[in-house]
């Protein structure tokens, strides 16, 4: 029996040269082209029926740090700090109205 790493010994045959890349660019392929005609109910689906894995993926597509480069935020005053809680407040929660008035309509 032939050692695999001895010189001049190509190691027997393998997978042939760059059907690696073919098999991963068409895997990608499909995969776009299922996203793009199912992705927007799949995600809804998702959304609606197991809203923490929703919320895991959501999570683990977001960026782990958060830096505000604005420097406009750090000249508001406080009234206009609160002004914009108060309304990122209302946006929250009318979402989550919305998403409450979709988990009902599909079940």
């Amino acid at each position: 029996m032939t050692k695999r790493f001895l010189p001049n010994n190509d190691g027997g045959s393998g997978r042939p040269i760059g059907s690696r890349n073919r098999l991963t660019s068409k895997f990608l392929y499909e995969l776009a082209q299922d996203f793009e005609e199912y992705g927007a109910s799949a995600i809804k689906i998702c959304r609606v029926e197991q809203p923490v894995r929703y919320l895991q993926i959501v999570a683990s597509i977001v960026p782990k740090e958060f830096a505000v480069t604005d420097a406009k935020i750090s000249e508001l005053g406080d009234e206009e700090i609160a002004t914009l809680l108060a309304t990122v407040r209302e946006l929250k929660d009318k979402a989550q109205a919305e998403a409450d008035d979709d988990a009902q309509s599909v079940h």
